[in-house]
């Protein structure tokens, strides 16, 4: 099996062995979700060492799943997708062993590990798909499990509201972005991504080309809080920390950087492009720095600091310059780390402590000096001092948009002065994180300091561990990862890209991005120094047009608005649900007949003559039904309705269809079984009276059933509209299958899926009834 595959199965099938750790082994159940996590980390780092990355090496795998349709589970396996691998799988093994101490036993602790081990497997199925569709599902199951685990807390009307609404927002996304995905494949005839790097100029020039950009485009800015669709996402942090830590910082926020990056070959480069997303992420990397500074909430403050540096990194993406996309794809590796840490680092500080209060925080530092110091490599990496990991990138990041040359010079500057405020207000509120808990005088309010395990610790200082470590030391993470994953962006421009990489690190002389880090770094200590105690006590910014639509428009829409729809839809009465499905029915098969004109084509076979006893099992057949409709109590309806199945085993065994019949026959002896029980124990008969204008309905309705199905029948039964099946499963039923008896083989062989569902729904309702047996009795028991 292929390490790929190998590392999306590994954490579905540990999510399928949770229950069974967590009923018999507790807590322990955490530390086995970490062992699967560091399993999945380790397949990754094993593909790593066997695909030659550095020079461009790609592994492509694929199995049929509906070739007809184009859509195959095919993985595509480069540079690019092996580094988001990599922040994937092993942040997630911290996070997971960061839970083990972050979490109570009394939480319900196998639902989230679950939830866990299955986001990790649907973002890593995210970045190894070469599908488009397969990639959708992938994305669509982050979506799901990420709604579960932001209302994880699901008793608080609060976590309930911030996970309904990342999931309305991200799942409007998720279809703009689907509708991008099937425009493709109108314009190029695939959806496999290695496909449409060789239609990229076609599409490009292509008069759906701004559609499909603009689709995908939203797709992506849902998913990683881009402007206007940001304000999911402070909100989300009514999720536990190792959520946060996780899914906000390292993985989920980064499936839509991911996205535009993994499309960049095939719709980047454009006026469009440049213009549009340069824009959005420029205004929200702003947006994000301004709100963060405004907030008191650790958490809070660290996502809209998350907010910001994903503004960064789709702004990079935008400039579209090689220089830009290798500060992106850095910067996607060192945001990982550092935010990461700082996340759980809140969790600690919590922990210790009991509030996230910032004005309610200070003067820790004697008290946790470890902490200390790990926050201030994190917080200092945030806001770009060296020797940290973060000033390399976000020196990159000056220097690509100081060298923008694709806009105009009026947008050019635009850029150049919304990068450096952005970046001075960055400064700002990683100082505030720093400074305002560890430093300064020790609030009074402040009560007793717990205890920190140290495992809790050591889990956090391993994120932060690197942060100093790929600072200093950069060349082998970015020679061996950031290189080769940008080549993929740019596959033509080895030697800029190779300079670029050559070029990083902490000290090559003094340029204009080195003065400008310098002149923000200066700026921005200045302002906080000068604002410090200001921000104690500075108001939050006040809702901004995006919450306001979301709040007053969207959410109502979506809540009350589909809850109508709802008890429209699911009334209650199953005559209103066959009534629906029936004039569905009637109004398709009605409107193909009558777009095609297939009366045309219908004949009769005269030929044909019905034997006399055939004639008269129809017509008890007919009766039978009427009988049935018109019962007055429900032993002679169960007896007629019996009557009618049994004649419709007839009806099998003249047409020499003897399994069919026994089938059949079988079917009908449990019904009536079931039946006789069911109304035994059940509620008194009552016969409802309806108005004669819903008589008539009722009659008109099910006649025109009737008709329909028969004009159906007709036309597959004496029309030639397209060849029949019949003459395959005859010649090849013994061939595939080894079987004589065709009917067997096409339910077992040919059609064997469709038998497994039937046979699952069939158990699934069996153990929701027994359930509910069960309930009721110890309801009885208690009562």
């Amino acid at each position: 099996m292929s390490y790929p595959l190998l590392a999306i199965l590994v954490p579905v099938l540990g999510a399928c062995t949770i229950a069974p750790v967590y009923r018999y082994f507790g807590r322990w159940v955490g530390w086995w979700s970490t062992a699967v996590a560091a399993l999945a980390s380790l397949i990754v780092i094993l593909q790593l060492a066997n695909l030659d990355i550095i020079h461009g090496a790609v592994s492509q795998m694929s199995w049929a799943w509906l070739p007809a349709l184009n859509i195959n589970v095919s993985l595509y396996v480069d540079g690019l997708g092996l580094i988001f691998c990599l922040l994937i799988a092993c942040v997630g093994t911290v996070v997971l062993g960061y839970s083990n101490y972050y979490l109570s036993s009394d939480e319900n602790l196998g639902r989230f590990h679950i939830l866990m081990l299955l986001f990790m497997a649907s973002m890593l199925g995210i970045v190894l798909s070469d599908n488009l569709i397969l990639l959708f599902l992938f994305w669509e199951a982050t979506t799901f499990t990420s709604f579960m685990l932001v209302g994880y807390w699901d008793t608080e009307n609060e976590s309930r509201y911030c996970a309904s609404k990342a999931l309305y927002i991200t799942v409007f996304g998720g279809l703009a972005m689907l509708g991008g995905f099937v425009l493709l494949y109108v314009v190029t005839g695939t959806f496999e991504f290695s496909d449409l790097l060789e239609h990229a100029s076609d599409i490009k020039e292509h008069s759906y080309y701004w559609v499909i950009t603009v689709l995908i485009l939203l797709g992506a800015f849902t998913k990683s809080a881009q402007f206007p669709f940001q304000n999911w996402l402070p909100t989300a942090m009514v999720a536990p920390t190792p959520v946060s830590a996780y899914l906000h910082s390292a993985a989920m926020v980064k499936a839509g950087i991911f996205l535009m990056l993994r499309m960049f070959p095939v719709l980047g480069g454009t006026s469009l492009w440049i213009y549009l997303v340069t824009t959005v992420g420029i205004i929200t990397m702003c947006y994000g720095a301004y709100h963060g500074v405004r907030q008191f909430d650790i958490k809070k403050l660290l996502a809209y600091s998350t907010v910001s540096q994903l503004g960064l990194i789709v702004a990079l993406i935008g400039m579209s310059t090689p220089l830009a996309l290798f500060a992106a794809v850095f910067h996607v590796f060192n945001h990982s780390l550092f935010k990461g840490a700082l996340f759980l680092l809140a969790g600690v500080i919590d922990h210790l402590t009991g509030t996230r209060v910032m004005n309610k925080l200070g003067g820790l530092v004697r008290a946790a000096p470890v902490l200390a110091l790990l926050t201030g490599c994190a917080a200092l990496s945030m806001a770009g001092l060296p020797p940290f990991n973060g000033f390399l990138s976000k020196e990159l990041f000056l220097h690509a948009a100081t060298d923008l040359e694709s806009g105009s010079g009026v947008f050019n500057y635009f850029v150049i002065i919304f990068a450096v405020g952005g970046s001075v207000l960055t400064v700002v509120y990683s100082m505030r994180i720093f400074h305002g808990i560890f430093l300064g005088p020790k609030p009074e309010s402040l009560g007793p300091l717990h205890k920190i395990p140290f495992g809790m610790i050591a889990f956090v200082a391993v994120p932060t561990v690197f942060v100093v470590i790929v600072g200093i030391y950069s060349q082998p993470f970015v020679r061996g990862l950031i290189e080769p994953a940008s080549l993929m962006l740019v596959p033509n421009q080895y030697e800029s890209i190779h300079y670029v990489a050559e070029k990083v690190s902490l000290w090559h002389g003094v340029t204009l991005p080195l003065i400008l880090s310098v002149c923000i770094l200066t700026t921005g200590f200045l302002i906080y120094g000068t604002l410090r105690y200001r921000l104690r006590v500075i108001r939050e910014a006040p809702a901004t047009v995006s919450d306001i639509i979301y709040d007053r428009i969207y959410y109502p829409i979506m809540i009350h608005g589909l809850s109508k729809v709802y008890l429209v839809v699911q009334s209650g009465y199953l005559r209103h649900y066959v009534m629906g499905v029936s004039i569905v029915l009637i109004g398709l098969v009605g409107y193909t007949v009558i777009a095609k004109e297939l009366w045309q084509v219908l004949t009769f076979d005269q030929s044909y003559e019905m034997e006399p006893y055939e004639i008269g099992l129809v017509l008890l057949l007919c009766l039978a039904t009427v009988v049935t409709a018109c019962a007055r109590d429900r032993l002679s309806a169960v007896i007629a309705f019996g009557v009618v199945g049994g004649l419709v085993t007839g009806v099998w065994i003249i047409y020499s269809a003897p399994d069919l019949a026994l089938t059949q026959l079988l079917i009908e002896a449990m019904s009536l079984v079931l039946f006789v029980l069911v109304f035994v124990h059940g509620l008194p008969f009552s016969k409802v009276s309806f108005a004669l204008s819903k008589k008539m309905r009722d009659i008109v309705l099910s006649a025109c059933v009737g008709g329909v199905v028969t004009l159906l029948m007709w036309i597959v039964t004496f029309s030639a509209l397209f060849p029949s099946i019949s003459p395959y499963f005859l010649m090849e039923s013994i061939a595939q299958a080894g079987g004589h008896n065709v009917v067997n083989v096409i339910i077992v062989d040919f059609r064997g899926f469709d038998t497994l569902g039937e046979i699952t729904v069939v158990a699934v309702a069996a153990i929701a009834l027994f359930s509910v047996h069960k309930l009721s009795k110890k309801e009885d028991e208690i009562c």
